[in-house]
C-alpha cells in the first residue's frame, strides 16, 4: 500500500500565490536551506539568493500563474515529485495584460513534520 500525497497541490498553488501578490519571504521560505529554483537561467540556491533574485523585479509589474494538469508521486519516503503546467501573464503587453508563457514545470519537495521545501524547481517552455 503506498502513502498518499500529502496536500502538495495546495502548497505550490500557496508558492505562486505569494510570487503573484510580492510575498518574497514566503516564497524564499518554501525552499530548503540548499533547495535549488533553476530560473531564467540561473541557479538559485537556498533562500537567499531566491530573495536577492526577485528583489530585482519591477515593483510595477503584476503577474498571474496559474496552475493546471497537475500530478504527484512519490520519490522518497520523504519527498514528491510534482509535473504541471504553468500559465503566466503579466501586466506588460501593450494594451495590458499578456500571457508571457507555458511551462511545463518540474519540483522535488521535501515533506518533513508536515513541513514542505521546495529541493528542487525547474521549467520549460510548453508552447
Amino acid at each position: 500500500m503506498t502513502t498518499p500525497a500529502p496536500d502538495l497541490s495546495n502548497f505550490v498553488a500557496g508558492f505562486y500565490l505569494a510570487l503573484d501578490e510580492g510575498d518574497v519571504e514566503t516564497v524564499a521560505a518554501s525552499f530548503a536551506p540548499d533547495g535549488l529554483w533553476l530560473r531564467k537561467g540561473e541557479e538559485l540556491v537556498g533562500p537567499d539568493a531566491v530573495k536577492s533574485a526577485l528583489s530585482t523585479r519591477d515593483p510595477s509589474r503584476r503577474t498571474a500563474h496559474i496552475v493546471s494538469n497537475f500530478t504527484a508521486s512519490a520519490a522518497g519516503s520523504d519527498s514528491w515529485t510534482t509535473h504541471y503546467y504553468l500559465t503566466v501573464y503579466d501586466n506588460k503587453g501593450p494594451e495590458g495584460t499578456r500571457r508571457v508563457a507555458i511551462l511545463a514545470c518540474t519540483d522535488t519537495i521535501s515533506v518533513t513534520d508536515h513541513h514542505f521545501h521546495i529541493r528542487r524547481k525547474q521549467s520549460r517552455k510548453h508552447l
